[in-house]
Formats: C-alpha cells, structure tokens, sequence
C-alpha cells in the first residue's frame, strides 16, 4: 500500500510557496495548465510575463503532442492513501505515523514532499519496537548528515536519527564521486565511523558496504530522495532541485534575470543536456548542481536488488517492523508540475520494485 503523507505545516520552501498544491499525480494533463497560470506570480511586469507565457506555452503545445499524456490514477492498489493535500503540525507527525502504518495492509511504502518527514517516521517505529536494530539505505545526491545545531530543515535528519539512537547505519547511495570526499569531511565526527557513502555504480564495493549496512540483524529502511536521478535526461519535473523547479517561483527572480532562467529550465529540464546551464541568481543556485549525476531508475533497481539478496540470506527482508505490520520505506521530495507524467512514471517504477521485489 501507498500512503502520500501530508505536509509538515512549520516547513518552510526554499522555492515554492504552496508546493503540496502543485503536485498532481492523479491527473497529469491539468499539470499543464498549472504551469501556464504560474508564470504570472507576484511579477510586476504583467506584459513580459505574457510574453513568457506565450513563449512556452507554444512548446508545451509540442510537449503535449509529443508524449502521450496518461490521466490514469496512479496508485499501486486498493487502499492507498491520499493525505498530500492536508497540513500537519511536526508535533503531531509522529502519532500520525503510528496510525497509518498500523493499517490493515501488510506492507507500506511512504511518499511525501519532503525528507524531514523520515524523522518522525522513524522514530515512531522504534518506539513501537524499542528492542529492533534499525539502518538506512538512503538513495540520494546529498547525504543529509549535517551538524544538528542547524535548524530541523537543514539537511540533518539522518544526523539527528544517529545521535538519537534511532538508527544504527546511514549508506547513502547516489552522491556524486565528485561530492563524497567533501560530504565526508562536513560530516560531523563523532558519527563518521556510522555512515557510507557510493556513487551511482553497483560494484564490489558498493555490496561490501551494503554488507556492512546490514550487519547481522538490521531492519533496512530505504529512504529514496529522487534528486539524484536523471533529472534533464529523463524529464523528471516533479522533484525537489530538478532545474524545472525553478518555473514554480517565477517572481522570486528578478525581472533581469526572468527570462534567462526560464529558458534555462526549460532547455535543461524538458530538452536533452546540450550546452552548459547558466549558474542563475544565488538563490537558486543548488538548482544548478543536479541533474546530471547519472543515477537512473536501473540503478536504483540494481542496488535495492543487492540489498534483497544479502538481507534474503539471512532471512531477512525489506523494511521495518511495525506490530505485525511491514514499513518498507518512504520517496520523498516529490511535488510539482509533471509534465508528461515522467515523475510519475519514476514513482511507480521505484515502488513497484520496492513493494514486489
């Protein structure tokens, strides 16, 4: 079973004002017209905006025409949960949790729009099995390890978790060659000795680590941020830091700079990488840094394959004990416009695979 958990109300966005609004995977051709009204936002040049609008609207009339559009509920099974809509305060996240995963589905996949959610999660399930091991395969660009002094949305709830005993091992799969040794080296010390880190590519090392993730008795949680997938390649548009990201909060930019950014997103989001994106305004600038890391939806399914067969050696599956119940693990940084279904189409892959191994 799928359960879209709702939004943590305190979270604030970097980018998108009322992003748990914007994500609509039921019906996918409405994302459409979603995008075409939201250029408009609070810019204070109505008629450059038009132009805009008009721009590419044109292109999204060819995106439209060139892909089949799939308005098919997207749910996996009878009996998933839709709460994406709704707002919860993080007080009360964790008793939620605690009511949701003890459904009468045996096994649960989360999704939501942020990984802030994983926290609460977690520590649900380890108060409902205070007894149990608990480690995590996180497939992500970045490693969400940094120091717990910093606010709770700062990249720290896989820290927080270690600190807290929640969980014993972090391997996080995905992060770019380029970035390991600096995500090591910001990693705070006392729990270096905790965490793994791997690129995209399933090897031998990659198994030694998952090995060692597992240990002899952990339940695996798998935590999945797709900012580390294909984003421009694959036309994933419905994902925290894609480069489409950006188009949501059109008047966050300067009018300077508004068109550049915009055709920046669409030439790197929609279109095949061809030439070197822009770095834009500060703000946005970590839009800039994925998107081309090389993970694909294969390489998700190899290394949660790898996982499976060690964990199956032993007896084990999976997921996360709760009563007699199974949390398999969550997808989180999920909202946006899907164009063309593409995210949508990613997130069915990966549940599936996670769901029905």
């Amino acid at each position: 079973m799928l359960i879209y958990l709702p939004h943590i109300l305190e979270e604030q966005y970097p980018y998108v004002r009322q992003k748990q609004k914007l994500f609509s995977p039921e019906n996918v051709s409405t994302n459409l017209e979603l995008f075409r009204g939201c250029l408009g936002v609070s810019d204070p040049e109505p008629l450059y905006v038009l132009a805009l609008a008009e721009e590419y609207d044109i292109y999204l009339d060819e995106v439209a025409q060139s892909f089949w559009i799939n308005d098919d509920p997207w749910w996996l099974g009878a009996g998933s949960t839709d709460l994406s809509r709704e707002s919860v305060p993080i007080g009360d996240y964790e008793s939620l949790i605690g009511e949701l995963v003890s459904s009468d589905h045996q096994n649960t996949l989360l999704l939501s729009d942020t990984h802030t959610s994983t926290g609460p999660t977690l520590r649900r399930c380890k108060k409902m099995n205070p007894k149990r091991s608990y480690s995590v395969l996180c497939i992500d660009a970045h490693a969400d390890i940094y120091s717990t002094a910093e606010p709770l949305w700062r990249g720290n709830v896989f820290s927080r978790l270690i600190e807290e005993e929640v969980i014993s091992r972090l391997f996080v799969f995905g992060v770019p060659q380029y970035r390991i040794d600096n995500v090591l080296s910001s990693t705070p010390e006392h729990i270096r000795d905790r965490v793994a880190f791997a690129d995209h590519r399933v090897n031998g090392e990659t198994r030694q680590k998952l090995e060692w993730l597992c240990g002899e008795e952990d339940e695996i949680f798998v935590s999945i941020d797709p900012d580390g997938l294909n984003t421009r390649q694959d036309v994933y548009t419905a994902m925290e830091y894609c480069p489409f990201q950006i188009l949501l909060d059109i008047g966050s930019v300067s009018l300077a700079n508004n068109h550049s950014v915009v055709a920046d997103a669409f030439e790197h989001a929609i279109r095949p990488p061809g030439q070197p994106m822009s770095t834009g305004e500060q703000t946005h600038k970590n839009l800039y840094l994925v998107g081309e890391e090389g993970l694909s939806i294969s390489d998700v399914q190899s290394v949660l394959d790898e996982t499976t067969s060690i964990l199956s050696s032993s007896g084990r599956t999976l997921g996360v004990s709760v009563g007699d119940k199974r949390l398999v693990g969550d997808i989180v940084e999920l909202f946006g416009i899907d164009l063309c279904g593409r995210t949508t189409a990613a997130v069915r892959a990966i549940s599936g695979a996670l769901l029905h191994p």
